[in-house]
């Protein structure tokens, strides 16, 4: 008898984990959705620099996100940068005719031979925010930013289909505040 209940209770263990390890694929769409997660900055009060990374949170539907190696013709993440004047964000078109831009490209996110959905979290670092030089020494012409201004960084992906997420913003950055 206890032979048959160890071997009932064993079969039974065995078909919950079963149960337990299918799991059905998540239902998300073709076209990348984002969400913000957060900003990070790093202050270097030596070089006066601000190094800022931007983290998402992704998912997409077929999986195709990302190039290894980055095509340079090819950009999939991108930043638009909102400068708050009097209470409103508004959006910098200085990197419009600039040859300083903060879109760039995304790691390869998953395998070119699979598809199938995806979702996870991507680190997005922006090219760092010098602060004009000191005193004495020669300062940048005109500078996009100035202390203590307040900015947004409005970001969205593109997957190898060309297929654009949402916009997601961020929460504020304050320029160069801790120097």
């Amino acid at each position: 008898m206890f032979v048959k209940k160890t071997i009932y209770s064993f079969f039974v263990l065995l078909l919950g984990l079963f149960f337990l390890g299918c799991k059905k694929a998540p239902n998300y769409p073709k076209a990348p959705v984002i969400q913000f997660d957060r900003l990070r900055v790093i202050n270097d009060n030596v070089n006066y620099v601000d190094s800022i990374s931007v983290y998402i949170k992704f998912q997409d539907g077929d999986g195709d996100l990302g190039n290894q190696p980055a095509d340079p013709n090819f950009l999939d993440f991108f930043v638009d940068i909102y400068k708050k004047t009097n209470g409103t964000y508004i959006r910098m078109t200085f990197f419009d005719s600039s040859p300083l831009s903060y879109n760039g490209f995304l790691p390869l996110l998953s395998p070119y031979e699979k598809t199938g959905p995806i979702d996870g979290n991507v680190r997005y670092i922006l090219a760092p925010f010098e602060a004009p030089l000191p005193i004495g020494t020669m300062a940048p012409i005109s500078a996009p930013f100035h202390k203590n201004d307040t900015l947004q960084f409005h970001v969205r992906i593109r997957d190898r289909a060309g297929n654009y997420s949402n916009w997601v913003e961020s929460n504020d950055y304050i320029v160069w505040d801790k120097f």
